[in-house]
């Protein structure tokens, strides 16, 4: 079940251009976090640590092109799917594109 929830997840961007990912939390805290991009499949991987890696599919082309463009990514993993208008705010850090 866990799995079908980072299925929910949703880009927000800001009048200034930032973007931040908005996905439900994920066992255990970050520690050097990082993403990486492929265009060509559409798909985000969020590497939130050594053991964890959360990989996000079929991500609009716009964004993908945004995000090869991001060397930072602000993420925001609420509480409970990030759809929720009750969901609050778990851990919230920065990803750097490699």
């Amino acid at each position: 079940m866990a799995e079908d929830l980072h299925k929910v997840f949703d880009f927000l961007i800001a009048d200034d251009g930032d973007m931040m990912l908005l996905v439900h939390k994920i066992d255990g805290e970050p520690k050097t976090p990082a993403f990486e991009v492929d265009k060509k499949e559409k798909t985000l991987c969020l590497y939130r640590s050594r053991n964890s890696t959360v990989e996000l599919q079929e991500i609009d082309e716009k964004i993908i092109d945004k995000l090869l463009n991001m060397p930072k990514l602000l993420v925001c993993e609420m509480n409970a799917p990030a759809v929720e208008e009750n969901s609050e705010p778990e851990y919230v850090y920065e990803a750097v594109r490699i």
